[in-house]
C-alpha cells in the first residue's frame, strides 16, 4: 500500500533595496594613489574621483562627494573641488589619451610665468603655416636636422661659432658690399678652374715668400709691368 505526500509551498517575495545616492561636502586629509581619504562632520571615508573631475584633489580641498547609502555602500566619489588653498596649485590628471578639438574658433593658452611642454616620447606640430614671434629666442638640442625645399633668413646681425662645419652645395653665391676673411692657419682651395675680375686694384703681399708654379705656360700681360 502506497501513501501520497502532498507539499504545499510557499512563494516568499523578495524585496529589492533601491540604492540610495546623497551628495554633501567633505575634505580631503590625505592621497594614496588614486584614492583619497575624505573626513565629513562624523566620521572620514575613503573615495574616489569621478572621471569628469578633472583636477586632482589634495589635502585640504573642500570637495563635493557622492555615496550609496544602499545596498552598496562602497561608491564613494569626489565630484568636485569647491574651494581651495590660495596660492596652491592645481594639476589635471588624465588616465589615457586627450584630445581638445575647436570645432568653430580658436584655442589659445595665456600663461603669465611661462609655458612648458614636457613629453618622454615625440611631440609633433602640424599646421599650413607656423608662427613664432619672440623678443628673443634660445635653442638647445643634442641633434638638431633640419628639411626644408626653400629657405629665406634676414638677420641685422648674425655670428655662428663652430668647430666644425662642411657645406656641400651644386652653386654658392656670395654678394656683399665688404668681405673680410681672416685664417690663422692653412687657407686651401682647390678648383678646376678660377677666375678673378677685378674693376679697379688687386693686392697681394706676404711677409714671407711667394711662390707661383704652372706645369704649362704663366703669362702676364699689361701696359707697363714693374718689378722689383
Amino acid at each position: 500500500m502506497s501513501e501520497t505526500v502532498t507539499v504545499k509551498s510557499r512563494k516568499i517575495k523578495s524585496e529589492r533595496i533601491e540604492p540610495t545616492v546623497i551628495t554633501e561636502y567633505g575634505e580631503v586629509v590625505s592621497s594614496k594613489g588614486n584614492m583619497f581619504v575624505v573626513r565629513l562632520p562624523d566620521h572620514e571615508l575613503s573615495a574616489s574621483r569621478a572621471f569628469s573631475c578633472l583636477v586632482t584633489p589634495i589635502a585640504g580641498d573642500r570637495v563635493l562627494i557622492s555615496r550609496d547609502t544602499g545596498f552598496d555602500q562602497g561608491n564613494v566619489y569626489i565630484l568636485a573641488i569647491i574651494k581651495r588653498r590660495v596660492g596652491e596649485d592645481a594639476s589635471l590628471d588624465f588616465p589615457g589619451d586627450v584630445e581638445l578639438n575647436t570645432k568653430q574658433g580658436k584655442f589659445q593658452i595665456n600663461a603669465k610665468e611661462g609655458l612648458r611642454l614636457l613629453t618622454g616620447n615625440v611631440m609633433e606640430v602640424l599646421t599650413p603655416l607656423l608662427q613664432l614671434n619672440a623678443s628673443r629666442s634660445e635653442l638647445n638640442m643634442e641633434n638638431l636636422k633640419a628639411n626644408a625645399r626653400e629657405v629665406v633668413a634676414s638677420f641685422l646681425h648674425s655670428q655662428v661659432y663652430a668647430e666644425k662645419i662642411d657645406t656641400f652645395t651644386d652653386r654658392w653665391v656670395l654678394k656683399a658690399k665688404n668681405s673680410f676673411r681672416w685664417v690663422e692657419e692653412l687657407d686651401q682651395l682647390k678648383a678646376g678652374e678660377v677666375i678673378h675680375l677685378i674693376r679697379k686694384v688687386m693686392s697681394m703681399h706676404s711677409q714671407g715668400h711667394t711662390v707661383i708654379t704652372a706645369e704649362g705656360d704663366v703669362r702676364v700681360d699689361g701696359d707697363r709691368i714693374h718689378m722689383g
